[in-house]
């Protein structure tokens, strides 16, 4: 699935994606691939899955990675 970035708490590393079915998915670093942190507003394809907690997108990946949070 794809979806935009509308927050992200670079400290604590974590944040929310809408996406294409309009559902927020939280988002956690350690679901991020190829990147570090996600700005707001950029584009990402994720799985999403239906958690106890919520919904929540893993395998999280920009549609396109910004230069300077690419991971080494």
């Amino acid at each position: 699935m794809t979806g935009i970035v509308h927050h992200w708490a670079a400290g604590a590393g974590y944040g929310k994606i809408t996406g294409a079915d309009r559902r927020a998915y939280f988002v956690h670093r350690d679901d991020l691939l190829d990147v570090l942190e996600l700005p707001i507003g950029q584009r990402v394809k994720f799985t999403p899955l239906d958690t106890v907690r919520g919904p929540r997108a893993v395998d999280v990946r920009p549609c396109e990675v910004p230069a300077a949070v690419l991971t080494s």
